[in-house]
């Protein structure tokens, strides 16, 4: 009956032991999976996991689409000066500018003028981009 017994215990340990060296490798599995062997679920999920635990950001550290925009008062507003309104409605947005150049310069000359226009937006640190 001892000796069963003992039999019997030796036979749960090495279930046991199994069992979990199977529980484990499943674990690591995942978290061992080349990069390049993961799909776009696997990556959303690691998305997710990074993002979990992170605090918000602030407002002028979110991208421009998700900033949130400014109370703009239309009692103090001057719609006559529509450089104005301009100015209070995009302030702290990315704005769209065009120039025209004249007919008679070649080539050369206007992108010698832009390139000293758009250093010195530069030197004020103001983006732009031909």
């Amino acid at each position: 009956m001892r000796k069963e017994i003992i039999i019997y215990s030796i036979f749960l340990l090495i279930y046991v032991n199994a069992n979990s060296d199977i529980k484990s490798k499943k674990k690591k599995s995942w978290r061992d999976k080349d990069i390049r062997d993961m799909t776009d679920a696997d990556l959303e999920h690691l998305l997710d996991q990074w993002e979990e635990n992170e605090e918000p950001l602030e407002p002028d550290e979110l991208p421009e689409h998700l900033r949130p925009s400014p109370k703009i008062e239309l009692s103090k507003l001057n719609m006559s000066d529509s450089d104005n309104v301009l100015k209070v409605t995009k302030k702290g947005k990315s704005v769209m500018m065009f120039v025209d150049t004249n007919e008679d310069m070649s080539n050369e000359e206007a992108d010698t003028i832009m390139q000293i226009w758009q250093t010195s937006l530069r030197n004020n640190h103001i983006v732009t981009e031909r």
